[in-house]
């Protein structure tokens, strides 16, 4: 079609989608019909914006916190539970960016406190841990210089005891207070039915102090010495779950994480080991999220696909109020073609001010949030944050448009279709 039939089917749609100049400039039922069509689109288009930015908020807020207590960098063996730290830690030190390293080892545990239990987490640290993350600075008690408090701690017994889990124990401080009794599953013994507590391991443990850094850790880990760890489960000294590494200020984190790769490589088989990013070590929580934003998404399209389907019925009434017209086009040598991209046109006008409109408006609510926090979490809400985050990702902006006006391009089809079948009805006629 040529630049002068593209001009006449752009005038001829964008005209049929506004009031008439016949003596008054009211909205026919055909124009109100499409009106609320474009406010459905519009609805449900901000709707999308809405949530998905909300879901990009919460993952963003969520793996902040567990960011307190994820390392840079992660070291894990690729095969078995355990890895050789005093082979490993010599080596990455001399890794180029690398600050420091610490080694650690993680197991589940039970907890009894005078007549109390809980099932949980323990993490044993070494001397550099305190390098490694700011451990000392997210104590509640006790006040110390958190310079010189890991320092302090070493030679003996200790452990750390989260906010939430001290809370739920109803856990006593001080010099007085009653040592807390951790049992730990022993290494290579395996367990007898009749007896399982010859499986496990106990010893009294002194709280040094109480933590904060996030919710879950909070209610779930006590943190202790490596060295007791490892004596109490059975392992060698040289044992570790893993290494985590800490990078140098101006260092990526990115290239270390290569050079460790590498260095792994060069290694024997039997010593390889797998490099994990703060993103990687929560790969399960990112596959969480990403999935219920994108079936969220595909619901919310399902919506955005009702109100789409009121084109359908505005299209068909605007065909039927614009017989006249098609029979003088039809007059005038007008081909079926022309008359179904001029009723398209109106329809795709209707999908683009709906959707344009809807991103805008949605935009408008995110930033609305982000800077005035319409919306909070419930006060009993034990989060750090109380306005519900939203992030706004160009990407998904995208996404939305390409996906409502996808929608348009297919509804909008039919009707417009069917609006040649009136021209060739007339033709028929003559």
């Amino acid at each position: 079609m040529t630049s002068k039939g593209m001009e006449l089917v752009g005038l001829m749609a964008t005209r049929y989608l506004w009031p008439g100049t016949r003596g008054n400039n009211r909205l026919h039922y055909s124009q109100w019909i499409s009106l609320i069509s474009l406010v459905g689109l519009a609805l449900g288009t901000a709707a999308l914006v809405v949530v998905l930015s909300v879901y990009n908020g919460l993952e963003e807020m969520t793996l902040g916190l567990f960011n307190k207590f994820n390392p840079e960098l992660k070291v894990q063996p690729k095969e078995g539970m355990y890895l050789d730290a005093e082979y490993w830690i010599p080596r990455i030190r001399k890794v180029q960016g690398v600050q420091a390293v610490s080694a650690t080892l993680q197991s589940n545990a039970l907890l009894r406190y005078q007549g109390k239990e809980a099932l949980i987490w323990t993490k044993g640290v070494d001397g550099e841990y305190g390098k490694v993350l700011n451990l000392p600075a997210s104590l509640l008690w006790p006040e110390s210089d958190p310079r010189n408090f890991m320092a302090q701690l070493q030679g003996k017994p200790w452990a750390l005891v989260g906010v939430g889990l001290a809370d739920q124990l109803a856990l006593e401080l001080g010099p007085a207070a009653a040592p807390i009794q951790i049992f730990l599953p022993r290494y290579g013994i395996s367990l007898n039915p009749l007896f399982p507590e010859q499986g496990f391991i106990s010893r009294p443990l002194l709280v040094e102090g109480v933590f904060d850094l996030q919710p879950e850790v909070n209610r779930q880990m006590v943190v202790m010495d490596l060295d007791s760890m490892r004596s109490m489960m059975g392992l060698e000294l040289s044992k570790a779950g893993s290494l985590e590494i800490v990078c140098e200020r101006n260092a990526s984190p990115q290239e270390v994480r290569r050079n460790l790769i590498d260095l792994s490589e060069a290694a024997g088989s039997s010593k390889r080991v797998v490099v994990k990013d703060r993103l990687e070590q929560e790969s399960v929580l990112l596959k969480v999220f990403a999935s219920e934003k994108w079936w969220t998404f595909a619901f919310l399209m399902f919506i955005v696909i009702l109100a789409a389907m009121n084109l359908i019925g505005s299209l068909s009434m605007l065909v039927l109020q614009k017989r006249s017209d098609i029979e003088v086009l039809g007059v005038l040598g007008a081909r079926p073609d022309l008359l179904r991209k001029i009723f398209w046109g109106a329809g795709m006008g209707i999908v683009t001010a709906g959707a344009v409109t809807g991103l805008v408006l949605g935009a408008v609510l995110c930033v609305a949030q982000e800077e005035w926090s319409l919306v909070t979490f419930p006060v009993s809400a034990n989060l750090q944050v109380l306005a519900y985050p939203v992030d706004l990702r160009g990407f998904d902006l995208l996404g939305i448009l390409v996906g409502v006006t996808a929608v348009g391009v297919i509804f909008a089809w039919f009707p417009a279709r069917r609006s040649s079948s009136y021209l060739n009805g007339w033709s028929g006629r003559e």
